[in-house]
């Protein structure tokens, strides 16, 4: 073998060789993009769903008699701050006495409340609606929303735990039950 055919050959294996280092960068980086893309297509994805949480309150309101304990009203917030309605909500509150689960057909952008009496939630009103303040109830833990799901202008069911974590849930608003 002479020298040219022994540069030609090295020359060669080097060629071949950043040919395979340059394929491998190249799968290497496409999967580094793809997961920017995955993770901002999940972003997207969550929009909406990052806006809305819901939370218990209570309103107490200072009796005329002497001595006579404060009256208390318990609501339960629920905060949309998109610029759209979610759909097919369903909240579950933890208490020592037995509570339904309240449901709603839509919940509008906007905060709204639900009072509970007599063991039933009433209408969703908004803040201006209440002839009280309803304060959050922040050290509850017997009292509070264990459950929350709902389901977005995309037809995405999502669920927000007693941590408030938001998951998306199987399904869409088609297969929802609630």
């Amino acid at each position: 073998m002479d020298a040219a055919n022994v540069i030609a050959l090295v020359v060669s294996v080097l060629a071949l060789l950043a040919a395979a280092w340059s394929a491998v960068e190249s799968w290497r980086l496409r999967q580094i993009e793809k997961g920017r893309d995955e993770r901002q297509d999940l972003r997207e994805k969550q929009e909406q769903a990052r806006q809305v949480a819901a939370w218990m309150c209570v309103a107490a309101r200072i009796n005329d008699e002497f001595g006579a304990p404060p009256t208390r009203r318990w609501f339960l917030a629920v905060e949309n701050s998109s610029q759209v309605p979610v759909y097919g909500a369903r909240a579950t509150v933890a208490s020592k006495y037995p509570v339904p689960d309240l449901t709603a057909a839509m919940l509008p952008p906007g905060r709204t409340y639900f009072e509970l009496s007599k063991n039933e939630w009433g209408y969703g009103v908004q803040a201006d609606e209440l002839d009280v303040v309803p304060r959050p109830l922040t050290n509850a833990e017997r009292f509070r929303v264990t459950a929350f799901t709902f389901t977005d202008a995309a037809g995405d069911r999502w669920s927000r735990d007693h941590q408030g974590r938001l998951s998306a849930t199987s399904g869409k608003e088609s297969e929802a039950t609630d």
